[in-house]
């Protein structure tokens, strides 16, 4: 489960980011009536580009992602333990 785990994070930093799509017709051939532009006028604002993650970042959240995975795994053995006591000692009536 840990190395599942380290991998999807690896992964995730690996994404390609989003590119615009070109704007297809609804229907091959079909000429668009022009329309009296309705709606709320947008205003474009400059952004700050991009950065990837550094190398510390990305080291930090492979750490973390550890640290979560096995706190996880802990969690999920105590309760499997619990039902499989709680299974045994009902089966075999141990308590009464």
């Amino acid at each position: 489960m840990l190395c599942c785990a380290l991998l999807a994070l690896l992964f995730a930093g690996w994404r390609k980011t989003a590119r615009a799509s070109t704007d297809s017709p609804r229907r091959a051939g079909a000429l668009r009536t022009r329309r009296t532009p309705t709606g709320v006028p947008v205003v474009q604002q400059p952004l700050t580009p991009y950065r990837r993650p550094g190398v510390l970042h990305r080291l930090i959240s492979l750490g973390l992602i550890g640290v979560i995975s096995v706190i996880v795994g802990a969690v999920v053995a105590i309760f499997t333990a619990f039902i499989a006591i709680a299974g045994v000692i009902r089966l075999t009536d141990l308590l009464g």
